[in-house]
């Protein structure tokens, strides 16, 4: 878990804060087309930095390394 903890990059970091940032400014009820891109691109960006995560976390399970 440790080597996992360990992938995460600084620029993760900024990324996943920068989309907190802009994504807490957004009015919901009233979505512009750039809102609507920022919201899309931020959720993608999520889901493939959770999917990498999962997949050095099940690698070094497979390797013993916990």
């Amino acid at each position: 878990m440790k080597s996992v903890l360990k992938s995460i990059k600084l620029i993760d970091a900024l990324i996943l804060a920068m989309a907190v940032w802009i994504v807490a400014g957004i009015d919901f009820n009233n979505m512009s087309t750039m809102d609507k891109v920022y919201v899309v691109t931020f959720s993608i960006w999520v889901v493939l930095f959770v999917l990498r995560l999962f997949i050095l976390y099940r690698k070094n399970v497979q390797e013993g390394e916990d």
